[in-house]
């Protein structure tokens, strides 16, 4: 039995390869109920699949670990799982692994899922009196060394239910913990232990496994060192505050617990401390309302704008991957004509031309929210940073679709308009700039590669099957690219599947077309296209094979290591690309239309700086 999603590998044969999410106690398989195919077929999204009653989804994609009422339809990793998702076994292998500071609570965490028969005998083996309850045995667990409790964690992790290794190895060694089906920061450290209750009371715990793991209320188990200590009577138990009123104990927060002693010192304290305090509360009463003003208005406007990092060559840098500010006012005065009646892009339709920008007139309407060097700048982040667009909404102070439609319509203008820094020269012009690491072969027009951006994985089978790379083995968009002896890009291809070869994309793009006769072009053993350049009177240089029954000789080796050495400068020039973060993190299928303009842009912003190459 396996599971319909295209996503999901689980099948009951093989037990020790099913992945189990954090959310799932038991995973199961699944059927639907006959009115709920149609809903079914829609989320699986398969050509021509139909669902049945032998179709089956595992608990993985639900949102409750199984089909309930409200919740039939399987909605979570339907198109892919996520990275950290593991196999039982090797997130059972890789819990295990975890640092030495943090391997002790890894196992409580673990421990809290078995069941009791197995927590009976761990309790026997720990030597924990018959009778105590589950905290004394956590504290057993936590008094452990790390080696003893490594090799604990390898028993007993294997026998967890579900997917509550998973859950610990993100909790411990990524500061990640699960809340229901979604994924949350924390950061945490175990608070320290009260030197005075320490002392004066042996069996005081410092903090009770049960607090220290409730995430939902991490105040619960913070301290400070204005809590009120617990003296022989252990107000505070197990790292939590408690006060008596009406002789009830009523339970304390850390804010609580810090205004019980602000008030103890104040009523019982000195006069010294009252006269303070009451100086310090009027001085807050007369603050003048002008302060509080002035810092709304700061908060109304952007956090981030050209003016504010302009004056800072670095910042610019940083944020842009320009080398100063004069190349921003440079690029800025390039688009500035294209940009005055341009149309944003707001979905289907947009593509139609409005009568303003055919008569060229001023386009009507409300004044823009954020300045067109603003607008350029979020552009230049998101291609630098890939910074999510709420993110730069929230640095900008505007709305996250307004983002979204500035960088669907500046991504293909600058494509457009800068298109022209990408640029074959003629043989005369490489002659110029021509390193010393190729003199030995005259003539060299161009230095062939291919790299790849990852991409989210499609739902489509058949779209899956053409974005499909064998060499990164998960989906792709591929770009073939050739630069200059000098290090400059000269040309880069439309974007294609990364199921397409090296020699497809290049004969796809016509890109033998663009050589003279006698030229020489420079590729890595991969690019078989020496038919296809003899043609056009093009000589290919590449590394030599290695030949059944014929020796690898010492010359060729020789060879082989100037042609790496002269090559090396296209994989320097795709390192430069990778510098912006939008061509080396995994783009959306949502934005695969501006991957094309996206990688144009990236290409022109890399030829203004400086060469790769060394001068000559």
């Amino acid at each position: 039995m396996h599971c319909a999603a295209a996503s999901c590998v689980n099948n009951s044969k093989y037990r020790d390869r099913l992945i189990v999410m954090p959310h799932v106690i038991e995973l199961q398989f699944h059927k639907a109920h006959a009115e709920d195919y149609t809903k079914w077929e829609k989320k699986l999204d398969k050509t021509d699949y139909r669902v049945s009653q032998y179709t089956r989804i595992c608990s993985n994609h639900f949102k409750y670990g199984k089909p309930l009422a409200g919740s039939s339809v399987p909605t979570l990793y339907m198109r892919s799982y996520p990275d950290w998702a593991l196999s039982r076994k090797q997130a059972a292998k890789e819990v295990a692994a975890v640092e030495n500071g943090l391997i002790c609570h890894a196992l409580v965490h673990v421990c809290k899922y078995l069941d009791p028969q197995t927590t009976t005998r761990l309790a026997e083996q720990l030597r924990v009196q018959p009778g105590k309850n589950s905290d004394c045995i956590f504290q057993k667990l936590l008094s452990m060394s790390s080696t003893e409790a490594r090799q604990l964690l390898q028993q007993v992790a294997p026998i967890v239910p579900g997917g509550k290794c998973l859950e610990a190895l993100h909790i411990y060694r990524y500061g990640a913990l699960c809340e229901g089906t979604g994924w949350l920061s924390a950061q945490f450290q175990p608070p320290k232990v009260d030197s005075v209750c320490a002392n004066k009371r042996k069996d005081c715990n410092p903090y009770s496994i049960p607090a220290f793991h409730s995430y939902a209320k991490p105040e619960t188990f913070k301290q400070s060192t204005e809590m009120v200590h617990c003296g022989h009577q252990c107000n505070r138990k197990e790292g939590v505050a408690w006060r008596k009123h009406n002789n009830k104990k009523q339970r304390l927060t850390a804010v609580e617990c810090k205004e019980e002693v602000l008030y103890e010192n104040y009523f019982h304290g000195d006069s010294t401390l009252r006269e303070t305090q009451n100086i310090q509360l009027s001085e807050k009463i007369t603050e003048p309302e002008s302060a509080l003003k002035c810092t709304q208005q700061i908060m109304k406007g952007p956090k981030v704008s050209i003016e504010s990092i302009k004056h800072s060559d670095e910042l610019i840098q940083l944020h842009t991957g320009l080398p100063s500010y004069q190349y921003f006012k440079w690029i800025y005065k390039e688009v500035d004509k294209a940009s005055e009646n341009m149309k944003y892009w707001h979905g289907n339709g947009s593509e139609k031309a409005k009568k303003y920008i055919e008569t060229n007139q001023k386009k009507p309407g409300p004044s823009r929210v954020v300045s067109k060097e603003n607008e350029l700048l979020i552009t230049l982040m998101k291609l630098r940073l890939n910074m999510m667009e709420e993110y730069l909404a929230y640095l900008f102070n505007v709305k996250q679709p307004t983002v979204s439609s500035i960088l669907s319509t500046w991504i293909p203008l600058l494509s457009h308009e800068l298109s022209g820094l990408i640029y074959w020269p003629e043989v005369e012009e490489i002659k110029l700039c021509y390193p010393d690491c190729f003199k030995r072969w005259p003539g060299i027009r161009a230095l062939l590669d291919c790299f790849e951006i990852p991409t989210q994985k499609p739902s489509h089978v058949e779209a899956n099957t053409q974005v499909f790379s064998s060499y990164k083995n998960r989906a792709t968009t591929k770009f073939c690219l050739a630069c200059t002896p000098g290090g400059s890009i000269s040309f880069i291809s439309p974007p294609a599947g990364g199921n397409m070869s090296d020699k497809e994309i290049v004969i796809a793009c016509n890109l033998p077309q663009k050589f003279s006769p006698g030229d020489k072009c420079m590729v890595d053993k991969g690019f078989h296209i020496k038919g296809e350049l003899l043609e056009y009177g093009v000589e290919l240089i590449h590394p030599p094979f290695v030949h059944r029954g014929q020796p690898f000789t010492e010359e060729k080796n020789r060879l082989s290591k100037q042609i790496a050495h002269a090559r090396i400068h296209i994989e320097r020039v795709i390192g430069r690309l990778r510098d912006y973060k939008y061509l080396s993190s995994e783009i959306p299928v949502s934005q695969l239309d501006l991957i094309g303009p996206a990688a144009r842009v990236c290409c022109a912003l890399t030829n203004l700086k400086s060469s790769v190459v060394g001068k000559s």
